[in-house]
């Protein structure tokens, strides 16, 4: 027993040094083929050789094997996140973006001091806008904030270091990102800066890129309660609003499920970003949005809207928005099965868009409504605000009213006394112009879809007593 435990003890041994040696040699015939640099790596850093290596050259015309190759075999085969690479160029960063790899850094190696170590995710967590959540009561708490792009792409840099430090975010890999920046990309591939202020200060932002019509988070800081919440629903509703297809925000963590992402295989997250990487670049540059003109509905609830002809089956349809669905609306169709369907705004139009309100036409911009409350009440009133040129109008509208020639005197009147009337009394009227000639416009709609109905399924007494109404008033 001794015997044969020795004897297979010495073969193991052998087996374990032939191992070596074979991988020893295996190394060097590895490292004739690599740069300098990256052999020096590989040669200090026996664990790199576990991880798959990019290099420059793969990004060459007709390489063989192209970066696009080795990334399909990465995806199919590859049961981790990382690579390696040794480059921080920015037209290397954009071709590893353009793939679907996320740029990260790691320090603390010899004989250089960091390593790029691209990132390739077996989840990736992504977020389709109509999933989008958006907090209720969150666009009152947006109120003074701005949202700008590309504006103060190095102070938010710093931020995101002071904030997170340099965990991945390192120095050649923020020189390539702000080389990236300054050339205005690569390709389809550009490298944004999102800014909220608050009266001139930055409060919350992010460093990203898209690549045609997606879109990637990389960092981000808050310095501000709520900002952050802010900012992030925001920037997906602008995503939406410019054309963006999906935004990818990298690793699945809890407050971005909270926000409605869901984690997306790799392979499937690759088929999405192929289907959009070449597709026209939106322009995602906006300077001092308020924040909570971007979280506002497009529609209220409760709006009549036709759906677009450029929906390939609901186009024509009359529906009522009901609710918001991310950066997409929940809307009522009209009929006898009364579906409910999710749609984009750009889709959808007012169903009864109201005529411009009535203007004087003289350059006084007043109301029609307010020039038609009496012009001789007008110009008391003014009397009595300030007198003068008003008091001798008043005087001298004693005569024959009906004339042209006073009416044109009490409208010069008006005009040069406009700043004596009140802002809010002339906003007022401004308003209820506005509405009226919203109802106005309305009746006809209305009156379409309870004949529609009264057809289908009938109307009740009061459906019945509206539509009689609405009939009486179009002949009138």
């Amino acid at each position: 027993m001794e015997k044969g435990s020795r004897d297979s003890s010495q073969q193991a041994a052998s087996s374990a040094r032939k191992e070596a040696s074979d991988s020893k040699r295996g190394r060097k015939e590895v490292l004739k083929d690599l740069s300098s640099s990256d052999a020096a790596l590989l040669f200090s850093n026996s664990w790199l050789s576990h991880i798959p290596l990019l290099t420059v050259a793969m990004c060459e015309p007709n390489a063989q094997p192209s970066l696009a190759f080795v990334t399909s075999q990465i995806a199919k085969g590859w049961n981790s996140d990382f690579c390696w690479a040794s480059c921080f160029e920015p037209n290397f960063l954009a071709a590893l973006m353009y793939e679907g790899y996320l740029p990260t850094a790691h320090g603390s190696i010899k004989p250089k001091e960091y390593i790029l170590l691209p990132k390739l995710h077996q989840q990736r967590c992504i977020i389709n806008f109509e999933d989008l959540h958006v907090p209720k009561g969150l666009m009152r708490r947006s109120r003074g904030y701005k949202l700008s792009t590309d504006s103060r792409f190095d102070e938010v840099v710093a931020m995101c270091l002071e904030q997170h430090s340099e965990s991945w975010l390192h120095p050649p890999l923020v020189q390539g990102f702000k080389g990236l920046f300054r050339c205005g990309g690569v390709g389809q591939v550009r490298i944004h800066s999102i800014e909220v202020s608050h009266n001139g200060e930055l409060v919350a932002g992010e460093l990203g890129y898209s690549v045609g019509k997606s879109y990637c988070s990389l960092s981000g800081f808050t310095r501000a309660s709520s900002a952050g919440s802010v900012q992030c629903v925001a920037l997906g509703l602008l995503l939406h609003q410019r054309g963006f297809e999906f935004w990818d925000l990298g690793m699945g963590m809890k407050y971005k499920h909270q926000m409605g992402a869901k984690d997306c295989p790799r392979m499937s997250f690759l088929a999405q970003l192929h289907r959009v990487r070449d597709q026209p670049k939106p322009d995602l540059k906006i300077e001092d949005k308020a924040t909570d003109e971007l979280l506002s509905m497009a529609f209220r609830a409760g709006q009549y809207v036709r759906i677009k002809n450029e929906h390939p089956q609901l186009g024509g349809k009359i529906a009522i928005v009901s609710d918001r669905c991310g950066a997409w609306l929940k809307v009522l169709l009209e009929g006898q099965d009364k579906q409910i369907v999710n749609l984009p705004p750009h889709l959808l139009e007012d169903a009864c868009p109201a005529s411009s309100t009535d203007s004087a036409g003289d350059g006084s911009d007043l109301p029609s409504s307010l020039r038609g409350l009496g012009m001789r009440n007008q110009l008391n009133s003014m009397r009595l605000k300030g007198g003068g040129q008003a008091g001798e109008a008043a005087s001298a509208s004693k005569g024959d009213e009906g004339s042209q020639e006073e009416t044109d005197s009490h409208l010069t009147t008006l005009k040069a006394n406009r700043p004596l009337l009140s802002e809010a009394k002339v906003q007022h009227h401004r308003l209820w112009e506005t509405r009226l000639s919203r109802r106005k416009a309305l009746r006809p709609l209305l009156m379409e879809i309870l004949e529609r109905r009264e057809r289908d399924s009938g109307l009740s007494k009061r459906g019945k007593r509206v539509l009689r109404k609405l009939k009486r008033r179009e002949k009138e």
